[in-house]
């Protein structure tokens, strides 16, 4: 993203491969947004899921800002959804059940991460999915003074119908962000499109998906009916928590994956 440079190292005292990210100082107030994200990154360090990236180290205070984390061997989901989609029913099912599990691990300890999108997914080269980034953009962004018009369209296409009304974002916006992503691996395209930040924004708020069959004739009406609840514009209607999304999804998957596909 334009936040800065991710670096491989070698961490000399544990001998490990480490990735190191930097954040760019030029942003405003970039050193208030981290010392208020540096609560939310000890947190995340001591979150201990398959599913997110392991955060080592972070020193706000540092003349140039960092982030060691731990570094995957893979690509991001941006770049799988760019090199592969329409990806295969099973494999974005799979990676569905995986985000969620990351999900649910962090919002049982009380973290959102307010910017759930491929670009902060990781796919690992054994095809274990991992997030990252957790409520990193959101208070750089806040900081930064970023306005929907400044913002980059691609990262509003995962804004959730909520936030883009200009609420906090909670457990349902990262499930929603998760749908959209979903949607995209499924078919090359997110739900909304506009040149324009402002009307993708009101598309966003006010309007209801295309359903994906329109993208993808050859998928179970189980599968399109739990996205469809995971992109719900009405919270009382979208999932509730990761861990009730994931129990439905493993019910649609043992329906629509069937042995040998």
């Amino acid at each position: 993203g334009g936040m800065g440079a991710v670096y491989l190292a070698w961490d000399e005292a544990l001998k490990r491969e480490v990735a190191v990210k930097v954040i760019s100082p030029k942003l405003d107030g970039v050193g208030n947004a981290l010392r208020r994200f540096q609560a939310e990154a000890q947190a995340i360090a001591r979150l201990s899921s398959p599913h997110i990236v392991q955060v080592f180290d972070f020193e706000p205070g540092a003349a140039q800002p960092f982030i060691v984390m731990e570094y995957i061997r893979g690509q991001s989901l941006a770049q799988y959804i760019e090199s592969q989609a329409p990806l295969p029913l099973a494999a974005v099912l799979d990676c569905g059940r995986q985000v969620l599990q990351g999900l649910g691990a962090a919002h049982k300890a009380g973290i959102i991460h307010r910017d759930i999108k491929p670009a902060n997914i990781l796919r690992s080269e054994e095809s274990v999915i991992k997030l990252m980034d957790f409520g990193l953009a959101r208070s750089l962004d806040v900081e930064s003074g970023l306005t929907a018009e400044g913002a980059v369209v691609g990262t509003i296409h995962y804004l959730s119908p909520e936030v883009a009304q200009g609420e906090p974002a909670t457990a349902q916006s990262d499930l929603y962000g998760a749908g959209v992503t979903l949607y995209e691996m499924l078919t090359g395209e997110v739900p909304f499109h506009d040149d324009s930040p402002l009307k993708l924004i009101g598309k966003i708020a006010r309007e209801t998906p295309t359903p994906i069959r329109m993208h993808r004739s050859d998928l179970p009406p189980a599968v399109e009916a739990w996205l469809a609840k995971m992109l719900e514009r009405d919270l009382s209607r979208r999932y509730g928590s990761a861990p009730e999304a994931l129990a439905d999804l493993a019910k649609v998957s043992a329906g629509s994956i069937q042995p040998g596909d």
